[in-house]
């Protein structure tokens, strides 16, 4: 039996059931540290631009964001701007500030999950 499965099996007999969900909650995050910092600096590499260019157009945001990264950012290693690391489309987060108007405030990685509004979403506020 591998190490691993050693260390499984142990939470399971030590833990309990909700435990082992609070463990693999954050285990997930753990495993995917690499992936949740490139997706974060990747957004961060965005923001200035497409702050600007929310700004120089009125408050209006790209109509297509993924197209609009991929027009004003380049990256060899990865061919499609629009999609975050985790293979999801990046989002942007509004706030309305009345029925009539809704402002830009974040861009949003809807996270390891791929589920937007949920606790595993990164964001980085435009301003």
């Amino acid at each position: 039996m591998s190490a691993g499965k050693v260390i499984g099996v142990a939470v399971i007999l030590l833990l309990g059931w909700q435990q082992q969900v609070l463990v693999r909650y954050y285990a997930s995050y753990v495993a995917n540290v690499s992936t949740i910092v490139q997706t974060y600096t990747e957004m961060e590499s965005f923001r200035g631009s497409l702050s600007s260019y929310i700004q120089d157009n009125g408050g209006q945001p790209p109509v297509d964001l993924g197209t609009w990264l991929n027009k004003n950012f380049s990256n060899p290693a990865k061919p499609d701007l629009g999609i975050d690391f985790f293979g999801n489309p990046y989002q942007l987060d509004y706030e309305s500030i009345d029925w009539r108007t809704r402002h830009v405030v974040a861009i949003r990685s809807c996270g390891i999950d791929g589920h937007c509004i949920t606790d595993d979403d990164l964001t980085v506020p435009l301003k």
